[in-house]
């Protein structure tokens, strides 16, 4: 949930159309707005640093969640 408002508040920060839909267990799904994809390594950077460490993650995208694979950043 930590992760999550910073990413929140980083998407705020850059005035971001991109928003957070909703969260899955340890995920969040964000309703991405792809002029904003300058932001993607920031996003997972923010994500991965943890009050616990470095937490690795993983970035997928898709037009539906159903839809969504795996992409490396």
């Amino acid at each position: 949930m930590r992760q999550m408002l910073k990413v929140h508040n980083l998407l705020q920060q850059h005035d971001a159309h991109s928003y957070i839909a909703f969260t899955l267990h340890d995920s969040i799904i964000i309703d991405f707005d792809y002029k904003e994809e300058h932001l993607i390594n920031e996003i997972k950077s923010v994500f991965e640093q943890t009050e616990l460490g470095y937490m690795k993650s993983n970035v997928s995208t898709g037009k539906t969640f159903g839809d969504m694979r795996k992409i490396n950043v």
